[in-house]
Formats: structure tokens, sequence, C-alpha cells
């Protein structure tokens, strides 16, 4: 990367910082908290207030890797949402390279960054035939990917303690050839939880980031069916955060939520299936 990409990519993430400032500030303008005496509670995971960044840094070569995370932490990024795909790593079963992932890792670590592995993806000797050409696809046994989390969080455990099951697994092409299936998702998320957790003592589990959709089911499952398909599937036992991807849709970001509409406040939307199922205390 040139020394001019380079500062494209400063002005980026300071640019991305800003931006997420102003939503931060307009979520709570718009959804009635501001100066409120309501007592909220106290949620440990939910305290921590300071910015991320979503970036996939696997190309860059070793210098350009340390400049990038430089910036990034100059500009005030405290945390980076990175993809360990499975695909990438595991290629053929039981053998894994780790060189790409060592370097960010490690460099992440130089520079005070917390990472937040995203672990999807699976390769193509795990697929069922149907999805042989999709990379994004779940495996044909839960039990591979659980071997693949559990060779991660053995190798990281010491550097990573935050992991994120999956990605978009309610929408196409995230979950292969067939109809989405929130209890298919929760069997892998298990999988990968007990994994990782036996792996790492520590370990934080993110659920999949939900895509904001208002489909009722098939290629594309509503972001709030999903999430309440997923408490009635007894799975709040397999994580600690819930996830969610907010777009702002270009609509007003204090437009008003509705469960059949997309609007930046959407994710309010998901907090009010979690407290549904009376849980006020997962961030």
């Amino acid at each position: 990367m040139s020394n001019s990409s380079v500062r494209r990519l400063t002005l980026l993430l300071a640019a991305l910082a800003v931006s997420a400032l102003l939503a931060a500030g307009a979520w709570v303008l718009g959804s009635g908290l501001s100066g409120s005496q309501e007592e909220l509670p106290y949620i440990p995971l939910a305290a921590d207030k300071s910015m991320g960044v979503n970036a996939d840094l696997s190309a860059l070569d070793l210098v350009t890797l340390d400049e990038t995370l430089a910036n990034m932490r100059s500009a005030g990024f405290r945390w980076l949402r990175q993809r360990f795909p499975w695909y990438a790593v595991e290629m053929s079963p039981g053998t894994y390279d780790w060189s790409t992932w060592d370097r960010i890792v490690e460099g992440a670590d130089n520079h005070d960054i917390k990472l937040v592995a995203v672990l999807d993806g699976s390769p193509a000797w795990a697929r069922v035939e149907e999805d042989a050409g999709n990379p994004l696809a779940p495996p044909r046994e839960t039990r591979d990917f659980g071997d693949f989390a559990a060779a991660l969080a053995e190798r990281y455990g010491a550097q990573i303690d935050y992991y994120q099951i999956w990605d978009e697994p309610n929408i196409a092409p995230h979950w292969g050839a067939r109809e989405i299936d929130p209890e298919g998702y929760a069997r892998l998320l298990r999988e990968g939880a007990i994994r990782i957790r036996a792996s790492d003592d520590d370990a934080t589990i993110l659920l999949a980031a939900l895509a904001p959709n208002v489909e009722a089911g098939g290629e594309n499952m509503s972001d709030l069916l999903f999430l309440d398909a997923l408490y009635r599937a007894a799975a709040a036992e397999w994580f600690d955060l819930v996830a969610a991807q907010p777009y702002p849709f270009q609509v007003a970001l204090e437009a008003q939520p509705m469960p059949g509409e997309l609007s930046w406040r959407r994710v309010e939307l998901l907090r009010e299936v979690m407290l549904a199922h009376a849980d006020d205390q997962t961030a």
C-alpha cells in the first residue's frame, strides 16, 4: 500500500469515528433516553463505549499492517472486528495455516487494539455438494466447525477474548442453498461456544451480527423473527452478546423504528425481543 493509500485510510478511519459518534448521539436523542430518570440495568459488557472498526487486514504486508494498525489506534479506535475465515485457514481437514492471522493478532496486540474474531465461511471439503461454490455456506457437520473454533481459541486464547460465531445467518448467501434455519444456526453456535469456552476461560461469545431484514422466511428472514426463534430454541446459553448490523437505509437517523420497515434504530427492536424473553442482562 502506498503512502497516499495509507493517508486515505487514515482519513477514512477518522470519518468513520465521527460518523459513529454522531450516530450514537442521534440514537440517544431519538430514543428518549437523554435526561431520562428511568434507572437502567447495569450490564458490564455494555459499559465500554470505546470505538471500533470493521476491517480486513489479511492482504497487507507486515510494514503496511503495522502502519494501518498504528493509524487506527491514533484515530481513537480500540477495537478491530476482523474475519478469521475458516476456508482460508483449514483448506484440508486438520491442516491449519495461521501465518496471516498470526501477523494480525500480534500486530493488534502490539498496538493495544482488542480483536473481535469473526469465525465464518466453511472450506470446500466441509460443505455439502449444493454449496460447492459458496464459501459463506455452513458446514455439513457442526463438529468440523467446532474443531476449527477450538484450534483458533487454543492458539490465540491469550490474545483474543471476543469470538463472533458466523455472520448474517438470517440472509442469503450466508446460510447456503437452503431456507434460513435459526435452529440450525443455534446448533452451530452451541458447538462453537462449547469448544471455544473449553479452550479459553475468558472467552466472550458474540451472536452472529444479524442483517436487518423484514421477510418472513425462505432465503431471508427478519432479524427480529430470527432472534426470537433463537430464544425459543434455548440458544441464549450459548452467547454473551447480541450483535446487529445497523444500517441507516437513507432514512433519518431519528426515524421511529417499525418491525416492517428498515431503519437505523432497528437495533432497538432487537432489544425489545430480548426483553420479551426476560433477558435484560445480556448486552
